[in-house]
């Protein structure tokens, strides 16, 4: 008996409308998080990770906060500024990763 993979790319696609233009981030950004939420379900072993990089005021974080919250995924947001390599003054970067524990 087959399991029928039902894809939510196209209505995380939609869930994302307020965020203007970005229209070829966002399908990525949705198919992604589609292969993510499978992973998630047990109906894939795995997926590849994304890095989100873009002009400031984008919709970078918006989009992945909306997508992930959608899906009930954790969501996690890390400014890599105040991490330093071990043994300078600042957060290890080890630590980037608490928020999501």
């Amino acid at each position: 008996m087959a399991v029928a993979i039902r894809s939510k790319a196209a209505e995380l696609f939609e869930s994302t409308e307020q965020v203007i233009g970005q229209v070829k981030a966002r399908k990525l950004m949705a198919s992604l998080l589609d292969r993510q939420w499978q992973v998630h379900q047990g109906l894939l072993e795995k997926s590849s990770g994304a890095i989100l990089a873009g002009r400031s005021g984008s919709g970078k974080t918006m989009t992945a906060r909306i997508m992930c919250q959608h899906l009930g995924l954790p969501y996690a947001e890390a400014d890599a500024t105040r991490y330093t390599e071990g043994g300078y003054k600042g957060l290890d970067l080890q630590q980037i990763f608490i928020p999501l524990l």
